[in-house]
C-alpha cells in the first residue's frame, strides 16, 4: 500500500476532531479507598507506597503503609480526581506497581501470578475514560510525527536544510496536538474535569514556551469558560494563581527578592547583587537538560564575570539529595558561582517553579530583562549590555 505523504497526513489530522464528553454528575471530591485480600496473592507484600499527583501533574503526596494483616485497606480524601501510583514491596525486595487515574471511589486490587497488581473491580468513570482518551490521542499524534520524521530523506541535501524541515514537521504536529486535542477538549467540555485537564496541558505547552508565560490572557479567558464547580477545584485555582504570578514575573517587572542558604547555611539575598547583571538559574542534580547547560554557563560566566555579570544557582533537589547536589556542583565545576538550596520550597512558591530548567536574567536595577535564556540566546542578551 502506498504511504500517504506529509500534506495528506496533515489534512487527515486537521480533519480529526477529539470527541466531546457529555456532562455527568460524578463525585469530584471525597473518599478514595483501596482494598485487597492478600490471601489471593502468592505472597504477602511487606509495605506499599501510594503516590498521588494532581490533574496538572505538578504537586502530589506520598503515603507509606506497612502491611500487618491479610486484609489491606487504604483510605484518603481527594479534593479532585488524581493520578495514582501504588507500589507493592515484596520480601525479595523487588516491587511491582500499578498506576491509574482515580476518582473518589473504592478500588479492589488483585494480583497476577507474577505479583503485578491490577484493579479487579473496575470503577467506570467518564472523567478517567476522557482523560485516558486525550492521552492516547497525544501518543498517537506523537508516534505519527516520528514516523513522518523517519521518512525524511537526507540524500543530496544539506544537513541544515533537512534539520529545518524536521523541526517544521515536529512543530506542525505539536500545533495539531494543541488544537485538535487539548483546545478542542477545553471547548467541548466546559462542565467537566476533562476540560480542566485539557486546559492544564494546553497551558503548559509548548515545551519551553508555556502559554502561562507567553499567552496568560488566553489561558485566563479559557479558564473562565469553565463551569464554576470546575473552576473551584484545586488545580484550577492553582492555574489562576500561576497566571497572576507569571504576570508579576514578566520581563520589565522587578525581580521578587528572596533569601536562601548556601551549602553551609550562610544566607544570601537576590538583592545582594544589585548593581550587577544577574542570572538566577534553577536546576537540580537529577535534571539532565539543566546540567547539559552548565558548560555554556561556565563559558559565559568566564567571559563576562569581570564586566559585572554574576550567576546564582538555586537547586530544586530535596534535602535527602543534598549529597547529590554537592557532588553535581563539584563534577560540573560550577562552584565558581554562588549555589543556594531551596529545601523549604521558598523560591518554588515565590517564583512558581514547577518544572526546570528555569532562569531569570536581571539587570543592575533589579528588573527582569529575560527569562529562560540559554546558550546563544543568553550570550546575545549579554552582548547587548556589555558590548563584547
Amino acid at each position: 500500500m502506498k504511504r500517504q505523504n506529509f500534506k495528506e497526513i496533515l489534512l487527515f489530522l486537521i480533519c480529526f476532531n477529539c470527541f466531546g464528553f457529555a456532562s455527568a454528575q460524578e463525585l469530584l471530591k471525597g473518599s478514595l479507598t483501596l482494598k485487597s485480600d492478600l490471601n489471593l496473592a502468592s505472597q504477602k507484600p511487606w509495605k506499599l507506597v501510594v503516590k498521588r499527583s494532581d490533574l496538572g501533574g505538578y504537586s502530589g503526596n506520598s503515603d507509606t503503609i506497612l502491611v500487618k494483616g491479610i486484609a489491606l485497606k487504604y483510605k484518603t480524601e481527594l479534593k479532585e480526581p488524581c493520578y495514582l501510583s501504588v507500589d507493592f514491596y515484596w520480601k525479595d525486595r523487588k516491587f511491582t506497581t500499578y498506576s491509574f487515574w482515580a476518582m473518589p471511589a473504592t478500588y479492589e486490587i488483585g494480583f497476577t501470578n507474577n505479583l503485578m497488581p491490577m484493579i479487579t473491580d473496575s470503577v467506570i468513570s467518564q472523567v478517567t475514560v476522557g482523560i485516558e482518551h486525550l492521552i492516547a490521542q497525544h501518543i498517537k499524534y506523537a508516534k505519527e510525527a516520528e514516523r513522518v520524521v523517519g521518512d525524511v530523506n537526507y540524500e543530496n541535501q544539506k544537513i541544515a536544510d533537512v534539520e529545518t524541515k524536521i523541526w517544521k514537521i515536529r512543530d506542525s504536529f505539536e500545533n495539531l496536538i494543541d488544537s485538535n486535542i487539548y483546545l478542542s477538549a477545553v471547548n467541548k467540555n466546559p462542565n467537566s474535569v476533562i476540560g480542566l485537564y485539557a486546559l492544564l496541558k494546553f497551558a503548559e505547552r509548548p515545551y519551553g514556551k508555556a502559554r502561562t508565560i507567553n499567552e496568560p490572557k488566553k489561558i485566563d479567558s479559557l479558564l473562565n469558560t469553565l463551569d464554576p464547580t470546575i473552576k473551584a477545584l484545586p488545580s484550577a485555582r492553582k492555574l489562576f494563581s500561576t497566571i497572576n504570578l507569571e504576570a508579576e514575573l514578566k520581563v520589565g517587572n522587578a525581580m521578587k527578592d528572596i533569601a536562601l542558604p548556601n551549602a553551609v547555611g550562610k544566607i544570601y539575598k537576590i538583592s545582594d547583587f544589585r548593581g550587577k547583571y544577574l542570572l538566577v538559574d534553577f536546576w537540580a542534580s537529577w535534571c539532565t537538560p539543566c546540567r547539559a547547560e552548565h558548560p555554556n554557563l561556565i563559558k559565559i560566566f568566564n567571559k563576562y564575570s569581570n564586566s559585572g555579570f554574576q550567576i546564582i544557582g538555586i537547586t530544586r533537589d530535596q534535602p535527602l539529595r543534598k549529597v547529590d547536589w554537592l557532588d553535581a556542583i563539584k563534577k560540573d565545576k560550577i562552584d565558581i558561582w554562588l549555589q543556594l538550596s531551596d529545601f523549604n520550597n521558598t523560591a518554588q512558591k515565590v517564583y512558581n517553579v514547577e518544572a526546570i530548567p528555569v532562569n531569570y536574567l536581571v539587570n543592575p536595577a533589579g528588573i527582569i530583562i529575560g527569562r529562560n535564556l540559554r546558550g546563544e540566546a543568553l550570550e546575545k542578551e549579554l552582548k547587548k549590555n556589555f558590548k563584547k
